[in-house]
């Protein structure tokens, strides 16, 4: 236990642990601190839980709290070991005394917990005595956080996902500093082109061999989560199978499933593609947008299309998709889209955004584009009412009325810069 707790002698977290870096997500978690409620963080595997978890610690030791107050453990290494015991050994062997008898808040953080025997029942019995006590628990595989947490625990969570980096946190990572769109378009161009290379992985962000990027998205991510994470949560024995729908998704990002012509080709049944993507999902490898109603209930219904949950995963399995459906698949992220739209004339728009006001949002990643090219945005917008919708381009910058609705050409690179719709902007 001492092993991951250097601050207990020294006073701090090693700087190896650290990233001068902290992304949006870690000054929410910060002020969670304060706190009754059980923080929970999820997220893909290597997206930056642990280093954001280390970050939190640190800042906790600035402020002053007393370093054997702050307990760091990792399930991922000690699978299997209860959250119990691990507690037990902390108050009986560091703390030196019983939680009752604090005065000052003790900070627990947990990681990969979900491999962690009834974890919940440990931090609920401490929870509801009204200890001195802020858990702040992490893990890959939402469904048996989120499952567990919901059941035992309502009420006394605070839920956050960590996603991968958007291009604004890999220019920050990459310590760009403030830049002004129009005064350096052609720095933001080169850096743009990079992220689209590189990934969102923060592990990544400052390296330039690209094959070694690919082949530790492989390794490391998808064959951890397809060979471990899923089989050891869900108990599914069809591995290579899971993996062949990954590399479906990544070879056609944004496609429409069709789950009967996806079990014939696998030799398996409909039930366990679906059960497949669900697994995907709630490991965050992959992420579903419905087909737009204004009632749910029939967006439930309708068809779905399915994005990996970075562009990475496209590079490190495919060589040859399309530009704009890459595009699609870092736009769909980037605003942790929810919606398309497909008519019954299989007129689509790529991606509806629902924030109060319905504003469609077209990929078109070329320099060029006609009116005819826009056909479905347009029918859209007349069925639905909108004044104003979005076109992602290459380079094309400029707002045009088109019958009765504005539209807005805008270039990717601009569109994910801008604080305009962006997730976490």
């Amino acid at each position: 236990m001492a092993d991951y707790n250097e601050w207990w002698e020294t006073g701090k977290v090693p700087e190896r642990l650290l990233k001068p870096y902290r992304r949006p997500l870690f000054h929410i978690l910060e002020k969670q601190m304060g706190r009754k409620q059980i923080s929970i963080l999820v997220g893909l595997r290597r997206v930056g839980k642990t280093t954001l978890l280390y970050q939190l610690v640190d800042s906790l030791l600035r402020r002053g709290i007393s370093p054997k107050n702050v307990l760091y453990f990792s399930f991922d290494e000690h699978a299997g070991a209860a959250a119990k015991t691990v507690l037990d050994i902390y108050e009986r062997e560091v703390l030196l005394k019983r939680w009752q008898d604090f005065e000052e808040t003790v900070y627990i953080f947990l990681d990969e917990i979900q491999k962690s025997e009834k974890w919940e029942d440990g931090l609920k019995k401490l929870y509801d005595l009204n200890y001195r006590i802020k858990f702040i628990i992490s893990g890959s595989a939402s469904l048996r956080i989120r499952k567990k947490g919901k059941e035992t625990l309502a009420g006394r969570i605070m839920e956050n996902v960590l996603f991968p980096l958007s291009f604004k946190e890999f220019l920050a990572l990459n310590g760009t500093g403030k830049i002004d769109a129009k005064l350096q378009e052609k720095k933001l161009k080169i850096l743009f082109e990079r992220y689209l290379k590189m990934g969102g992985f923060p592990e990544f962000a400052a390296e330039d061999d690209i094959e070694f990027i690919r082949s530790q998205i492989k390794d490391i991510v998808v064959d951890r989560i397809v060979y471990q994470d899923i089989p050891d949560v869900f108990g599914i024995r069809e591995k290579h199978k899971v993996l062949a729908v990954v590399k479906a998704i990544c070879s056609n990002p944004g496609m429409i499933v069709n789950y009967q012509h996806l079990a014939s080709d696998l030799d398996t049944t409909r039930q366990t593609i679906s059960n497949m993507l669900e697994y995907l999902e709630l490991t965050f490898l992959v992420r579903k947008v419905y087909n737009f109603s204004k009632n749910f209930l029939i967006s439930e219904r309708k068809l779905k299309k399915w994005f990996v949950c970075d562009h990475s995963l496209i590079n490190a399995y495919c060589k040859n998709v399309e530009q704009g459906k890459i595009i699609e698949n870092v736009i769909a992220n980037h605003l942790d889209a929810k919606f398309f739209w497909r008519s019954p004339q299989k007129e689509e728009v790529d991606i509806i955004i629902n924030n109060g006001e319905i504003v469609p949002i077209e990929v078109k990643y070329r320099n060029k584009v006609r009116v005819s090219d826009l056909r479905g945005l347009l029918k859209f917008c007349k069925k639905f009412k909108c004044n104003t919708a979005i076109i992602i381009t290459k380079d094309i910058h400029r707002e045009e009325k088109i019958k009765t609705v504005l539209v807005k050409f805008i270039p990717a690179w601009y569109f994910l810069f801008s604080r305009a719709f962006v997730k976490g902007g």
